[in-house]
């Protein structure tokens, strides 16, 4: 697979995850909301499926960086292991 397209890969990993995260977040409100504690377990239950994707952002990362990006890549690169992070620590 090229550069390119991991990159983009990279993108729609990081993509897919804030869109998880918001999904998370709005589930937990609403339980709290509701007062609804088997739904705040299955909302603790789902952050697996960030952590996973957190993983597999942080390889791809890795992947990336062994490639011999530039140094605009590389921080490019760099920042999507950040967001993955963060993004993770909010789902």
């Amino acid at each position: 697979m090229s550069q390119e397209a991991e990159r983009s890969r990279l993108v729609g990993e990081l993509l897919r995850m804030g869109a998880m995260a918001e999904a998370q977040l709005e589930a937990a409100l609403d339980a709290v909301a509701r007062g609804d504690d088997d739904a705040a377990r299955r909302v603790v239950e789902a952050d697996a499926g960030i952590d996973r994707l957190e993983l597999e952002t942080s390889h791809d990362v890795m992947r990336l960086a062994t490639q011999g990006p530039l140094a605009g890549d590389l921080r490019g690169i760099l920042a999507a292991l950040r967001i993955a992070s963060d993004i993770e620590r909010i789902g």
